[in-house]
């Protein structure tokens, strides 16, 4: 069994690098770090706790893909796995914070972690629209395999 230490590191390692662009690590680093201290300071909780929840809040569970059966192409839903699922939660957060222009990355990644964190915001409605998209197409889950 992986420490909670382990897993921690391992949470923030792929924030950095979900982050990063243009292989410029340190300034990603810089940039993540310092988002966690604002989050920290802001919302007087642990930033790991509030990480966590905003990933809980924002990862998928399914997703559809399209199938060609028969004459038709369908879209069928399937289960992520777990590595699946926090790639595309980093990705959704990291990218909604990277909308809002003018604003420093520091301060956007910030606001839209404890948004999520709460259960609101850009990645939030993503999730929420992708498991609507699954919930319509269930009826297709038997193409499945």
């Amino acid at each position: 069994m992986k420490s909670p230490r382990y897993i921690k590191e391992v949470i923030i390692e792929k924030l950095i690098l979900q982050v990063m662009i243009n292989g410029k690590r340190s300034k990603a680093e810089k940039i993540v770090w310092a988002s966690l201290r604002q989050i920290e300071q802001t919302s007087n909780k642990n930033f790991f706790n509030v990480l966590s929840e905003a990933l809980k809040n924002v990862c998928p569970l399914m997703e559809v893909k399209s199938k060609r059966v028969g004459g038709g192409i369908f879209q069928v839903p399937f289960p992520l796995g777990r590595k699946k699922q926090m790639n595309l939660g980093f990705s959704w957060l990291v990218k909604s914070a990277r909308k809002h222009p003018g604003r420093s990355m520091i301060l956007c990644l910030s606001k839209e972690i404890v948004a999520a964190s709460k259960g609101f915001g850009p990645s939030v409605r993503k999730r929420s629209l992708q498991h609507q998209l699954v919930k319509r197409n269930k009826a297709f889950k038997h193409f499945r395999w």
